[in-house]
């Protein structure tokens, strides 16, 4: 695997007018992609919080089709992990910056496994992490 998919690219298919370049890229490199169990939150989250309606049930069978196209691709919080977030967390706060928790533990999983996190939303992610933002190539 060489890129983490941030939930922000992954939720891009269920967008009302998702950029096409986008999923082209995404379907082109789904093999060398991986998903952190942060984006599954993040997006159950999402799912709990909408209202009742076809809208809401379409979401739930996508993740649950994502979770069944991704089952060997779905990277856990191991103990490596969260020393990574630990120490990414400290370096940054010493310097005055707090990382949103989400979007670190996304990163810390992204160094703990050498891979780039592919996002939209490069400003949330600190220096240390290579980013690959499929809107802008």
């Amino acid at each position: 695997m060489k890129y983490l998919l941030d939930t922000n690219a992954i939720c891009e298919a269920t967008a009302k007018n998702p950029e096409a370049s986008v999923l082209k890229w995404i379907d082109a490199n789904t093999d060398e992609c991986a998903l952190s169990c942060v984006s599954l939150g993040e997006i159950w989250k999402g799912l709990h919080r909408m209202p009742e309606g076809k809208r809401k049930r379409t979401l739930t069978r996508w993740a649950d089709e994502l979770e069944s196209d991704f089952s060997k691709q779905i990277l856990s919080l191991d103990t490596t992990t969260l020393k990574i977030w630990g120490k990414l967390c400290a370096k940054h706060e010493a310097k005055g910056f707090n990382l949103d928790v989400m979007d670190s533990l996304i990163a810390a999983t992204a160094l703990a496994h050498g891979l780039t996190v592919v996002t939209r939303n490069t400003i949330d992610f600190p220096q240390d992490v290579k980013i690959f933002n499929p809107w802008t190539e």
